[in-house]
Protein backbone atom coordinates (compact mmCIF):
# COMPACT_ATOMS: atom_id res chain seq x y z
CA UNK A 1 0.00 0.00 0.00
CA UNK A 2 1.14 3.36 -1.34
CA UNK A 3 1.12 6.75 1.24
CA UNK A 4 1.51 9.04 -1.07
CA UNK A 5 -0.89 9.80 -4.35
CA UNK A 6 1.97 10.06 -6.53
CA UNK A 7 3.31 6.85 -6.27
CA UNK A 8 0.20 4.93 -6.30
CA UNK A 9 -0.46 3.79 -10.07
CA UNK A 10 -4.19 3.92 -10.04
CA UNK A 11 -3.96 7.51 -8.48
CA UNK A 12 -2.08 8.47 -11.38
CA UNK A 13 -3.78 6.87 -14.12
CA UNK A 14 -6.85 8.29 -12.20
CA UNK A 15 -6.60 11.70 -10.73
CA UNK A 16 -7.62 14.34 -12.73
CA UNK A 17 -4.86 17.36 -13.74
CA UNK A 18 -4.85 20.24 -11.49
CA UNK A 19 -3.16 22.65 -14.44
CA UNK A 20 -3.93 24.27 -17.70
CA UNK A 21 -3.89 22.22 -20.65
CA UNK A 22 -0.32 22.21 -22.06
CA UNK A 23 0.37 23.89 -25.15
CA UNK A 24 1.99 22.81 -28.60
CA UNK A 25 5.34 22.88 -29.22
CA UNK A 26 6.79 24.50 -32.31
CA UNK A 27 9.92 23.59 -33.76
CA UNK A 28 12.31 26.26 -33.84
CA UNK A 29 13.38 28.00 -36.48
CA UNK A 30 16.41 27.14 -39.13
CA UNK A 31 19.84 29.02 -38.32
CA UNK A 32 21.35 30.97 -41.07
CA UNK A 33 24.92 32.01 -39.65
CA UNK A 34 27.04 30.17 -37.46
CA UNK A 35 26.92 30.74 -34.28
CA UNK A 36 23.77 33.22 -34.47
CA UNK A 37 21.25 30.15 -32.31
CA UNK A 38 22.79 28.24 -29.72
CA UNK A 39 21.80 25.94 -27.05
CA UNK A 40 23.14 25.66 -23.48
CA UNK A 41 23.32 22.30 -22.18
CA UNK A 42 24.76 20.93 -18.55
CA UNK A 43 26.32 17.33 -18.38
CA UNK A 44 26.33 17.32 -14.11
CA UNK A 45 26.93 14.94 -11.28
CA UNK A 46 30.40 13.80 -12.95
CA UNK A 47 33.74 12.50 -10.86
CA UNK A 48 35.45 15.60 -9.43
CA UNK A 49 38.23 16.58 -11.95
CA UNK A 50 40.50 19.72 -10.02
CA UNK A 51 37.37 20.76 -8.52
CA UNK A 52 35.05 20.79 -11.33
CA UNK A 53 31.93 18.18 -11.47
CA UNK A 54 30.01 19.24 -14.64
CA UNK A 55 30.59 20.06 -18.26
CA UNK A 56 29.07 23.20 -19.86
CA UNK A 57 27.46 22.70 -23.57
CA UNK A 58 27.36 25.68 -25.94
CA UNK A 59 25.78 24.09 -29.42
CA UNK A 60 25.47 25.88 -32.50
CA UNK A 61 22.55 25.01 -34.56
CA UNK A 62 23.90 25.44 -38.00
CA UNK A 63 26.95 23.71 -38.06
CA UNK A 64 25.99 21.41 -34.96
CA UNK A 65 29.94 22.09 -33.70
CA UNK A 66 30.04 22.65 -30.08
CA UNK A 67 32.63 23.39 -27.17
CA UNK A 68 32.43 21.71 -24.14
CA UNK A 69 33.80 23.55 -20.76
CA UNK A 70 34.34 22.34 -17.51
CA UNK A 71 32.60 24.30 -14.80
CA UNK A 72 32.73 23.60 -10.44
CA UNK A 73 28.70 25.28 -10.81
CA UNK A 74 26.34 26.23 -13.08
CA UNK A 75 25.19 28.96 -10.86
CA UNK A 76 24.60 32.43 -12.60
CA UNK A 77 27.84 34.32 -11.39
CA UNK A 78 29.86 31.72 -13.33
CA UNK A 79 28.27 30.76 -16.32
CA UNK A 80 27.80 33.95 -18.03
CA UNK A 81 31.93 34.65 -17.49
CA UNK A 82 32.51 31.20 -19.22
CA UNK A 83 30.51 31.88 -21.89
CA UNK A 84 32.04 34.96 -22.84
CA UNK A 85 35.45 34.30 -22.30
CA UNK A 86 35.15 31.09 -24.59
CA UNK A 87 32.61 31.58 -26.98
CA UNK A 88 31.73 34.98 -27.34
CA UNK A 89 35.63 36.28 -27.92
CA UNK A 90 35.71 33.84 -30.76
CA UNK A 91 31.86 34.27 -32.16
CA UNK A 92 30.50 37.24 -30.96
CA UNK A 93 27.30 37.90 -29.40
CA UNK A 94 24.37 34.97 -30.87
CA UNK A 95 20.75 36.57 -31.59
CA UNK A 96 19.64 33.40 -29.73
CA UNK A 97 19.88 31.76 -26.97
CA UNK A 98 17.73 28.24 -25.93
Amino acid sequence: MHNNRNECDNCQITKSPHHSQFGLLHPLEMAGKLWMDISTHFITNLSESEGDTMILVILDHFKKMAHFMLMKNCGSLSVPPAALENIWTCHWFPEDVV
